[in-house]
């Protein structure tokens, strides 16, 4: 095969030694008919990485974690197929599958030889989508309740620095809901490497989120806010969706909140019969919001997914590219007159 990276956007995280150098890989890289990037974006497909910098994990690995459909690989990979001048199949050389196997080995080299191994105690995960929200902001709460010297926080805290004054004071107005939005901006990296981490393949029977129901426009829109992207992975065959629904509280005050959830179906191997089905879930907008921070979070994930601006949303049924996600356009906005769409959000 002449180009072995066609249609590939290949990052690089870490040092791989005397020859390897960025802009060597690159070089190969281009060569070869991939595209190479300096920095991860949403058309990366792989990322290179050294085992020192999966372990820490740094920040491009962390920011691969949150993107499904980056595969994360060892150097391996790219020698391999440079040097067979043919397209390696990812699986060996996928960081998590050699960590997995590292582990199974250690275990059985110490059951060989007659060690027990110790049980760690297993750390107790968030159950639900409240509790995962939850466990976020809290984490920031006590943080900041630790920078801040407060009384409570210091019997229990390590000394701290003193914190740099913000930037942008906080209104003696404002209210509950812009400052627990505030701070989900600041923990949202940490809720998507969580969950991609864990993957949250079905931890919930259900997406529902109790005491909320699907949030609709109010008239003449009346649009459901249930939003559904689909694509073909050209790479490896799976369809994907992404489900983005936007969540409106039963009693007064309203509030709302943003789940997503990414599925990933692909036939299973061996006989090709069957589907293996995969994914991750978590919300992108925490419960007791308000409805222009949940609006505005439901557009700017569709507009990175589909590459698309909301208002265009119609026109997002078509693919702008191999990579992008295609907008599922539900029955009642289909039937709109004058092609408008269905709904503002």
């Amino acid at each position: 095969m002449k180009n072995p990276f066609k249609g590939f956007t290949i990052a690089v995280s870490g040092d791989f030694g005397a020859g390897r150098a960025e802009p060597n890989i690159r070089r190969w890289v281009e060569n070869s008919g991939g595209k190479f990037t300096s920095k991860l974006t949403k058309d990366t497909t792989h990322l290179i990485c050294t085992k020192e910098h999966w372990k820490k994990p740094v920040a491009a690995v962390t920011q691969a974690l949150k993107q499904p459909e980056v595969m994360i690989v060892s150097y391996d990979w790219l020698e391999d197929s440079l040097m067979g001048r043919t397209h390696k199949k990812e699986g060996p050389y996928l960081w998590s599958r050699i960590e997995k196997e590292r582990k199974k080995a250690k275990l059985d080299k110490m059951k060989a030889a007659g060690i027990k191994p110790e049980k760690a105690p297993k750390p107790s995960k968030p159950r639900g989508l409240l509790s995962l929200s939850t466990l976020l902001l809290n984490s920031v709460d006590k943080k900041e309740s630790a920078l801040s010297g407060s009384a409570s926080a210091a019997a229990t805290a390590l000394p701290t620095p003193a914190p740099t004054p913000s930037p942008h004071p906080k209104s003696a107005t404002e209210s509950p809901a812009n400052v627990r939005e505030e701070k989900w901006e600041r923990a949202g990296n940490n809720v998507l490497a969580l969950t991609a981490e864990r993957k949250l393949h079905e931890s919930r029977k259900s997406d529902d989120i109790p005491h909320h129901h699907v949030y609709r426009s109010p008239s003449p829109n009346n649009f459901v806010h249930d939003v559904l992207l689909a694509r073909t992975n050209t790479t490896s065959g799976a369809e994907e969706t992404y489900r983005i629904r936007l969540f409106e509280s039963d009693k007064e005050p309203k509030t709302y909140a943003v789940h997503v959830r990414f599925t990933r179906k692909a036939k299973s191997k061996g006989d090709g019969l069957g589907e293996k089905e995969d994914g991750m879930s978590y919300m992108q907008v925490p419960v007791g919001s308000t409805l222009a921070y949940a609006e505005k979070l439901v557009a700017r994930v569709f507009r990175r997914k589909t590459e698309w601006e909301w208002e265009e949303r119609r026109k997002a049924v078509v693919q702008r590219d191999w990579q992008s996600f295609a907008y599922v356009l539900p029955e009642e906005e289909g039937k709109n007159k004058d092609g408008e769409a269905g709904g503002e959000v």
